[in-house]
């Protein structure tokens, strides 16, 4: 993540020195692009641990027949999909800055502290679920 920062600045440090025309909206606006997309690539890190748990959490309803505990599981991998469903959807409606074809600054920072504020949300849930799941496993693994 710390790689990423690094290469966002950079980035505006070059489009900067390059076109000086750049303005301060105009900077602050690819900051909080930059920042949108740090937030998703950290976020999406996380699949492959959401995928895990919910393999581990199928594996034990083999292990427990009990209805309680195949509902908790049940429940607990719904959690990590709907995650990740929400992380596709918000992939999927994301438009990158072609697409908004916008030149209106006022716009533009509208338009991307929404997208933060949703995929904030997405983060949230996102580790949420790993929580929760990550809890339900390790007491499944306990009583063994």
């Amino acid at each position: 993540m710390k790689n990423l920062l690094l290469l966002s600045f950079l980035l505006i440090f070059s489009a900067y020195s390059c076109q000086k025309t750049l303005s301060k909206e105009q900077l602050r606006r690819i900051a909080l692009e930059n920042e949108v997309m740090v937030l998703h690539d950290s976020i999406m890190a996380k699949g492959g641990k959401m995928q895990q748990l919910a393999t581990e959490l199928n594996n034990f309803k083999d292990k427990y027949k009990e209805d309680s505990i195949t509902k908790k599981i049940d429940s607990q991998v719904f959690a990590l999909t709907q995650a990740d469903d929400l992380m596709m959807d918000w992939m999927k409606n994301y438009q990158t800055p072609a697409k908004r074809d916008t030149n209106n600054i006022t716009t533009e920072m509208k338009y991307l502290l929404d997208e933060k504020k949703k995929i904030l949300l997405v983060g949230s849930q996102t580790a949420q679920a790993i929580k929760n799941a990550s809890v339900l496993r390790d007491k499944l693994k306990a009583i063994q």
